[in-house]
Order: C-alpha cells, then structure tokens, then sequence
C-alpha cells in the first residue's frame, strides 16, 4: 500500500504487530520508558490544497497530521470519511474575503444505504472559516456518522445561512446512531445565523469539561443547542463553562429538551471575574481561558470527578477535585480542602465465586478527623451480603448489615491521633457479595448512601468523590497470563496484552479486551505488562 504521495508503507494492522513485538522485546531486556512512534501511514500536511486533498484522498483509518499554520481555502465536501486530524497545536485559519472554508462531510447512499461519517479532531486550532450552505457547521460540519473532538479551540467561525446551526461545529446525525463527544475544549466568538452559536448538534453524546465564551445565536442556544426533541437523542452537557453566550431566542446559554447534567456554570460576561479575559496558551498546545484563584470561584474544585477527563486542554493532570471547564486550576502544595475520596483497594472478579470489596476512605480535612460513619449499599435483588468485617486497630469498630434493606453501616473511631490536614482511614470495610442465583450481572457496585466525618465529636462538612463504587465481574477460567488462550505464557501473549493496552471495562470491545487484564482489575495498563515480563523471565531463568 501507499500513501498519498507513493512511499510504500505497511498496513496499520502490519505496524501494530511490528511494535507490539518491538515493545514486548525491549521490555524483556529494559526498564526504560516507552516511546510513542509516529505511524507511516500518517499524512502530513502543509498547505490548504494538501489538507484538501489528504481529506478526500486518504484511507479509511488515516491520521491527517498539520505541520504549520494553514490558511483554509475553499472546501470541497467530503464524502463518508474515517479519518483523525491532529493539529499538533497548529490552526486552520479561514478569511473574511473567502466564503465556504469550513470542513463538510456528507454521507451519499451506497446501495440505498448511507454510509456515515466517523472523524476524530485534537489538538487543533480552528478560527475564522465560514459556512454559508442551509445546514451550517462554521468550523466543521458532519452531516450522517460521529464526530470527536478532543483539546481544540474553535475562535469566531460562523454558520450564515438563514437557518445554519452550530456556528463552530455541527453534527446532524439524530436518525443514524449519530454520536457528538467534545471534551477539553474551548469555543470563543462563534456565531450562527440560527441555533447553537458554537455547537449544534441532533444526537446523542457528551459535551465534557467544554467552555463556551461570548458565542451568539439567531435563534437559540448562544453556546450549545441540541435540535432533538427526544431528550434520548440529545447529549449531556458536564463540567462545562458558558460565560457571556448571548441568543436572540429565550434560550441564552443552552438550548436542549434533557434535563441539565449538573456541574456546570452559567454567568454573564460582567460576572465572570474568575476567568481569564484572554486567551493564552498557558503550557498547553492549544490556546484555553485559565481560571483565576479567587475567592468562591463557582469553577474551582466543582467539577465532576467521575465525568472529568485524567488530563485537562493543555494535558495538565485533574486533581482528586476537579475543576468545570477546559482548564484545570493547579492548587499550590499543601492546600487542604475537606472531601472524602471512597476507593476500591482490591476486588477479585472471577466468577462464579464471592465478590469482596475492600474498601478505603481518604479523608482530606483541615482538621484531624477521629471518627468515620458510613453506609452502603448494594442490589439485595442480585446480591447477598454473606459477611461484612472492619479492620482491627480502631478504638471503636463496628459493622451492621440488613439483609432485607441492602445496607451495610460502619462506625470506625480513633483518639485524638491523625495527621492535621489528613487523614487516612484504610480499609474501612471488606464486604462479600454473592451473586443470587440465576442472576449473571456484569458489575458489583456497592454504592455511599452516606459518609459523616468527626473531628473531636464536631462535625465535618465533607464533599463526597466517587458515590458509587463497582467491579467489572470476569467469567474467565483456566491460567490469567495465558492471554491467548493457547496454554503458554510467551512473548505472543505479551504482544497481544501491548495491543489492548489501555482498554478499560466500559470500552465496547472489552470482552476481547479482557483477556489482557490479567490481574482482573478492569483495566489493561502497566500492571499487567509487567506481571506478563516477570513470568516470561521466570519460566525462562528456570528452564
């Protein structure tokens, strides 16, 4: 196979084995980092006219990369695409002077079937492109198919026909399992002669950890609307920022029948001395409003923890209480805030057999908290509890289950001890639940009906993270390590664990992906690299 401009290169299947087995030998013989490599097959570009031509031309699965600055010209529509761009930081830049440069991709019928769209945005900077075609989409418009766009800003593009949607990004996909995902990403400026001054879309999705600045609308939704009526098809929107986004509907910030997701700040522009007036970089490779550490500051620490992105626009690290918006706040060393963060320590999975959460409170307080009250529970349709235990050590430890409710309460208690700003209360908890029978779940949870903290018998108010814990179950049998089921432990093995590194148990290959979460954490990460190279090495030092 070649590339646009005739290198031969491999398949993408034929690079991925390559690597896998580059990366299983270099971490048979060395603990040195691994280093991520460029794919042959990526695309790069330096111009409009190559841009052009690598989004009609490229293959299915291609990754678009940009190697500078470029200045958008006048886009032809694309037709049923699977690709990736990567801006790399870099921006496509549109002209007053130059109509119709946003990015369409349609979808024809083939066979009288429409082949949908599937295009995946990162890293990349779009401003100034204009779309003047009846559906709109400004910056990028897809039209049938999915749409991901992931640590990308998008400054004063604009849909101007009289009914264009989404002044920045359009997805019209509401009968075609459409899909619309914005994460880390920041919209400033945009406008659409119709709905959505930024963001328009008829599907289901996740707008996450988005801010949305002084966008405008002719009709509703100045930052973001929603053209589905059916709050099934709509997307929810968390952890998101809408400051000054204005409509000449009723509508100002948001326009959607779903109910509100929560985590999320609206305020006028006069109201939003917590954010950054500019636009900056600030480390980042795309350009983000930073937020300002101000007193109650309604952005700061109120995010969603378990809706929030590990890494924020600019590839910062989310502390243990995130931030709303693209930007997260870096606290400085030491500050202290009171929250309780609940952790499942070690949960075996296989099944048929219990289930045994071990569960650990990390209370971070300004004061020494002595006592720690919590209540549980479970699914008593699905689950028994047959015993619930505390760790010895505590002063006062006690435990109750109702069988009936499907609670398990907890009392743990110590002296006037602990670490002023911190406190470490470990394992508070091991519960086993057995599955009833006839019932073949594919997770146990155990959710935090409530969690009380004590400092000296004062209350401390505490926010809770994580209300709901759970572990993925596994029906797998025979050896773990054997990840390819062919009654070795080898480096082919270790090779397909390295494909599957990073899937997690809610991806949607999961059952093939599991195979490789050898430790049946729900998670295929270094852990389970590493416990496939140590036996590797052992069986080969014993033979």
């Amino acid at each position: 196979m070649r590339n646009l401009y005739g290198s031969k290169v491999r398949t993408a299947k034929q690079w991925r084995g390559l690597l896998a087995m580059a990366l299983a030998a270099a971490l048979l013989v060395s603990a040195a980092p691994m280093v991520v490599w460029a794919a042959p097959e990526d695309i790069v570009v330096t111009t409009g006219a190559e841009l052009d031509a690598a989004l009609r031309d490229a293959p299915a699965g291609a990754v678009i990369v940009l190697a500078n600055d470029i200045d958008a010209i006048t886009s032809a529509t694309y037709s049923s695409k699977d690709l990736t761009i990567d801006g790399q930081g870099y921006s496509i830049n549109g002209s007053a002077d130059l109509p119709k440069t946003a990015l369409r991709f349609t979808s024809p019928r083939v066979d009288g079937v429409r082949v949908p769209n599937n295009v995946t945005i990162r890293n990349t900077v779009f401003q100034n492109l204009t779309s003047d075609v009846r559906y709109g989409g400004g910056a990028v418009g897809v039209y049938i198919g999915v749409l991901t766009i992931e640590n990308s800003t998008f400054i004063g593009n604009s849909a101007t026909a009289a009914n264009g949607d989404g002044g920045a990004v359009l997805l019209d996909s509401s009968s075609s399992g459409g899909r619309l995902t914005i994460r880390n990403s920041t919209f400033v400026g945009n406008s659409a002669a119709h709905d959505g001054g930024a963001v328009s879309t008829a599907a289901a999705g996740e707008i996450v950890n988005v801010t949305f600045v002084g966008n405008t609308a002719g009709g509703q939704g100045g930052g973001y609307a929603s053209a589905s009526a059916n709050a099934a098809q709509q997307g929810t929107v968390v952890n998101a920022i809408f400051s000054g986004n204005t409509a000449v509907g009723e509508e100002q910030e948001i326009f959607q029948a779903a109910p509100d997701s929560g985590h999320n700040v609206f305020t006028g522009a006069d109201d939003a001395a917590w954010l950054s007036a500019e636009l900056a970089l600030n480390g980042g490779l795309t350009p983000s409003f930073a937020l300002l550490d101000v007193a109650d500051s309604p952005a700061i620490d109120k995010g969603d923890l378990d809706r929030a992105p590990a890494l924020d626009q600019r590839g910062a690290a989310r502390d243990y209480l995130p931030d709303i918006g693209a930007y997260e706040h870096q606290q400085p060393a030491g500050t202290f805030r009171n929250v309780a963060k609940l952790n499942v320590v070690s949960a075996p999975q296989t099944m048929p057999g219990p289930i045994d959460f071990s569960l650990s409170a990390l209370i971070y307080a300004a004061d020494r908290v002595n006592t720690v009250e919590a209540v549980f529970a479970y699914d008593p349709a699905i689950f028994k509890a047959t015993a619930a235990v505390v760790p010895t050590g505590y002063e006062v430890a006690s435990v109750a289950v109702s069988e009936e409710k499907g609670l398990i309460s907890v009392v743990l208690g110590v002296a006037n001890t602990g670490i002023i700003g911190f406190d470490d209360f470990e394992n508070i908890v091991t519960a086993r639940l057995i599955v009833r029978d006839g019932r073949t779940p594919s997770a146990a949870s155990l959710s935090l009906r409530s969690l009380r903290a004590y400092s000296r018998g004062a209350a401390v108010e505490l926010r809770t993270l994580r209300d709901t814990v759970s572990a993925p179950l596994s029906y797998a049998a025979g050896n773990p390590l054997d990840v390819n089921r062919d009654g070795l432990v080898d480096a082919a093995d270790l090779s397909l664990a390295l494909y599957h590194y990073g899937a997690v148990y809610t991806d949607p290959d999961w059952g093939t992906a599991s195979a490789a979460d050898v430790n049946s954490d729900g998670v295929v990460n270094v852990t389970d690299i590493v416990t496939l190279v140590n036996e590797i090495q052992r069986a080969a030092f014993a033979d």
